[in-house]
């Protein structure tokens, strides 16, 4: 084997280490000697494993280095720097590669299983779906031969792509090439069907149906799921072969569950009851795409949440004139150019007006009113700027909020 003298460890090396391995010397580290004792062959990623180490102190002693201390660093051709216990040694070593006469792919050992891709699109979390399969490199053995031997050369150092001809659909084998330098070798994969593995049933966040809102009252399919485009509704979450779960959502496709306890073909927004009460409506559909594995479990049920539309708190808003001129909000029965409006839980818009309330008689029962704090502004300082207090209800549910205005010539 070719023997390489590294020569003298850098200062820090000379007044940092002693060596402990087989024996402790007296004296530190001062030099490294390695010899190669592993074939490397071109292409090889060369480690201090494939070597052995012997340092000299600076009383001479011999002393064994622990291979597993010392790193390797290309630096240029076939030359590789080195650290020893992570300090960089003074000099480098030069690799003895053996030139590739041939490369080979045993692949017997393979137990991967790959799956065709499926059409474009995305999951449920609204990631594209994959357009290609990882190899999986497990049990596949790459051979390189040089003259006069051969050696198994590690896979994480080979090159595995489908040949470019070749796609991931379903149907006759395909063929990987595997490279190694300027070598290669084939072996083929079978790619087989991707097929529904399992289905639950799901729906989009805070899905709601709204008793006796017309537009808000009747299930749906949800689209886009997991997309900034997504539409509220439900779906059947499909996990496929190949691992990927997708969104599914049509009445094609699907069969629904009567009363007689059938499942037959319908609408979703027709066939399912509409919601008219505060009670959760049930919605037992059965899956019956031709793309499920044998025994497949098709059925599933929907909860779907029915609830009393209300108006939304959070978006009751104040708005008007930002300058207000001779208004005395003291004055019984005058009204500020203040509207105050609201949607509600199922985003249609509140009804009813919000009238100001000037102080006589009681609120509407409806509570639709508002008041005004502070409520006479006469003796502020015109141009300036004011926070006026807005507060009362809008259908039935309290606000209190704050509206900007500048007076302009209040008297």
């Amino acid at each position: 084997m070719k023997k390489v003298f590294i020569g003298v460890l850098c200062a820090l090396m000379l007044f940092g280490f002693v060596a402990c391995d087989n024996n402790t010397p007296s004296g530190m580290v001062y030099s490294i000697e390695a010899t190669q004792t592993a074939v490397y062959v071109d292409g090889e990623t060369p480690t201090a494993d494939g070597f052995s180490f012997v340092g000299y102190t600076n009383l001479g002693e011999a002393v064994s280095i622990d291979a597993s201390k010392i790193a390797f660093y290309p630096a240029g051709s076939n030359r590789y720097t080195m650290t020893y216990m992570g300090m960089p040694v003074a000099n480098s070593v030069v690799v003895d590669f053996e030139d590739i006469t041939g490369l080979s792919v045993d692949a017997t050992g393979s137990t991967a299983v790959y799956y065709a891709v499926l059409p474009a699109g995305t999951d449920v979390n609204g990631k594209a779906l994959p357009t290609t399969r990882d190899i999986d490199k497990t049990g596949i053995v790459v051979t390189a031969e040089y003259e006069g031997g051969s050696k198994v050369i590690a896979n994480d150092q080979v090159d595995f792509n489908l040949a470019l001809e070749e796609d991931w659909t379903a149907g006759e084998d395909k063929d990987v090439v595997v490279s190694f330098g300027e070598m290669t070798d084939t072996y083929t994969i079978d790619v087989q069907e991707n097929l529904v593995l399992s289905l639950v049933s799901a729906m989009t966040e805070d899905y709601t149906l709204y008793a006796g809102v017309s537009g808000h009252n009747a299930a749906k399919w949800a689209t886009n799921v997991g997309t900034d485009n997504e539409t509220e509704g439900l779906y059947l979450a499909l996990t496929y072969q190949g691992g990927e779960t997708v969104a599914f959502g049509s009445d094609t496709g699907i069969r629904f569950l009567n009363i007689s306890g059938s499942y037959q073909a319908g609408n979703i927004a027709t066939y399912i009851a509409t919601a008219d009460t505060t009670s959760a409506i049930p919605v037992s559909v059965k899956y019956v795409g031709a793309n499920g594995i044998q025994n497949l479990t098709r059925t599933a049920t929907f909860s779907v949440p029915v609830r009393e539309d209300a108006v939304d708190p959070e978006t009751i808003t104040v708005t008007g004139v930002n300058t207000l001129d001779n208004i005395d909000y003291s004055a019984q029965g005058t009204t500020p150019s203040i509207t105050v409006s609201a949607k509600m839980l199922s985003g249609t818009n509140a009804t009813g007006t919000v009238s100001f309330w000037n102080g006589t008689g009681n609120p509407t029962d409806a509570k639709n009113y508002y008041t005004l704090s502070p409520v006479d502004l006469s003796d502020y300082t015109d141009y300036e700027t004011y926070s006026i207090r807005v507060y009362g209800y809008v259908g039935g549910v309290a606000f209190d909020k704050s509206y900007s205005v500048v007076l302009d010539g209040v008297v």
